[in-house]
């Protein structure tokens, strides 16, 4: 499941460790594999975050408490609120910022390959670009706090080997019921309309991971191309040329100014005000003012000149 050779390979910058345990078959297996290997030079602490959303969660909680000190791990739980239409997001967001709070430089978590390809599909019906596409990888910065690293150590495993590993291990895990409501996108992916893939194409997994690596591929270049460009463009750190940048096709403008926000760690931006502002620095004159701002971050014409600036300063 998880080797000694990677085990070493991926948690060889890291401290501070937190392991996002649920009770669920995936991040007991997790618990259990990351035990055989885990040393006293490391601190290492088991999470549970409680969503409070369903009647046992508290039993659940105590559950992971007893199979992690049993392990020979610290353990804690955390209860958070969840509100909202979106109980999917509210409840991955409120479990980000609860992991995040706790002063890890490292975050580990259970995702498996079944995880990333039910993303894929979600970000697909939903419109998403390049970087929502290519979906999680095994060591990433976090979304919510890119100085904390997560780690995912069973990506690349099914979820019939996690099975597998944990009945020859007698690993016990909880099942939540919510898992089989189909009113939840990813449930409905798992359990509708995934089987009615697998049952044309049997090995659908292999080759929609494939996929996902390339189009992951694909997000690396295009972000190479936005260094080169914002290294050619710059003037100063605020300031870049436009007499430059008028230069290149929208589709090139438009990859630098998504760049430009995923530096600075913006996300609440619509594909529309992309659009729209780099076709609007290709066709309008140096007296016109255009600009695009998004949370604290401005865009915007001065001249010549594409001007970055922020309301703090």
């Amino acid at each position: 499941m998880i080797t000694q050779k990677t085990f070493d390979q991926l948690f060889v910058n890291s401290h501070n460790i937190v392991i996002g345990v649920s009770g669920g078959l995936d991040s007991m297996v997790l618990m259990h594999s990351l035990a055989k290997f885990k040393t006293a030079a490391k601190t290492w602490r088991v999470v549970y975050v409680d969503h409070q959303l369903n009647p046992d969660s508290q039993s659940w909680g105590n559950f992971v408490e007893r199979e992690a000190a049993r392990l020979g791990f610290d353990q804690q739980t955390i209860r958070v609120e969840v509100t909202g239409n979106n109980l999917e997001f509210a409840a991955r967001s409120a479990r980000y910022q609860a992991l995040c709070g706790l002063g890890a430089d490292t975050i580990v978590l259970a995702h498996h390959l079944n995880d990333r390809i039910e993303t894929f599909f979600m970000k697909l019906m939903r419109g998403s670009g390049i970087k929502g596409l290519k979906g999680m990888t095994t060591t990433t910065a976090c979304w919510l706090d890119p100085a904390i690293q997560v780690i995912r150590p069973l990506l690349n495993q099914t979820r019939e080997q996690l099975e597998s590993y944990a009945l020859i291990n007698h690993i016990e895990h909880i099942t939540d019921p919510s898992n089989a409501s189909n009113r939840f996108d990813r449930n409905w992916i798992r359990n509708v309309m995934w089987p009615l893939v697998q049952s044309r194409y049997a090995i659908a997994d292999i080759n929609i991971n494939k996929s996902i690596d390339l189009l992951g591929e694909t997000f690396e270049l295009t972000r190479e191309l936005a260094q080169l460009d914002w290294r050619s463009a710059e003037i100063t750190r605020n300031s870049l040329d436009l007499k430059i940048i008028k230069t290149w096709s929208q589709i090139r403008i438009k990859n630098l100014i998504l760049h430009i926000f995923d530096h600075y760690n913006i996300t609440s931006f619509s594909t529309g005000q992309i659009e729209h502002f780099s076709r609007e620095l290709l066709t309008t004159g140096p007296d016109a003012r255009n600009e695009i701002r998004v949370e604290s971050l401005t865009l915007h014409k001065v001249g010549n000149k594409l001007m970055l600036s922020w309301e703090n300063g």
